[in-house]
């Protein structure tokens, strides 16, 4: 079965500046916007690419928003539910205890993301540890991909939400799926002179799908 690995369109790994960085894995591909960093790259099933995304307002330094994605055919029709279902059992202590929250300090949040091009619902849950999580996801090809937004209670908090729920809208609408990674790809046909005798040719396998 084909492995999640990502691939940072501009070479220089995690930490890199993001002018002109796509990331491609075998769930998604997005170009980053220039003005974020990509902070470090998925490095196996269940485990986050983390972005940069400048604090917005008055607000210091960064913001995190990350990107999972796992193989998943199950088709359930609540990859939200799903998303957050398997963040809470991961390895991530902050998940497990993570609950639904209307955060009425401030203004109206952001109810649904368009990601892979169709309108997702959000989740807004906080943590035992205070940490207040935006979470948004959708299913296409085999694949469940999560967006999560990430803010620390620390002034702005508000402006801090704002921007988080922004960059989960930027990068929604520009992610793209990636072809059926949830099952094994065909193998190609390899045909042989008689006896043994000769050059070996290698037909492609017949497969619809794109190359990874």
């Amino acid at each position: 079965m084909a492995t999640a690995a990502l691939v940072l369109g501009c070479g220089l790994g995690p930490g890199c500046g993001s002018s002109n960085v796509v990331l491609r894995s075998n769930h998604y591909h997005v170009a980053v916007p220039a003005d974020w960093q990509v902070a470090a790259e998925a490095d196996g099933p269940g485990r986050p690419t983390v972005l940069r995304v400048p604090a917005g307002g008055d607000g210091t330094g960064d913001l995190e928003l990350r990107l999972y994605a796992w193989v998943d055919s199950s088709g359930a029709g609540d990859p939200v539910g799903a998303a957050v279902r398997r963040l809470a059992g991961g390895k991530e202590g902050a998940w497990r205890a993570a609950a639904a929250v209307d955060e009425s300090r401030c203004a109206e949040r952001a109810r649904s993301f368009v990601v892979f091009g169709e309108p997702r619902p959000a989740a807004h849950l906080r943590s035992a540890a205070d940490e207040y999580f935006i979470v948004t996801a959708a299913e296409a090809n085999g694949s469940l991909v999560a967006l999560v937004g990430q803010v620390t209670d620390r002034r702005p908090f508000c402006e801090n939400v704002e921007t988080i729920e922004a960059s989960i809208a930027r990068l929604g609408k520009v992610l793209v799926a990636s072809g059926d990674f949830s099952r094994d790809r065909p193998r190609p046909v390899t045909l042989m002179a008689p006896g043994g005798v000769g050059p070996v040719t290698e037909l492609p396998a017949a497969d619809p799908l794109p190359d990874p």
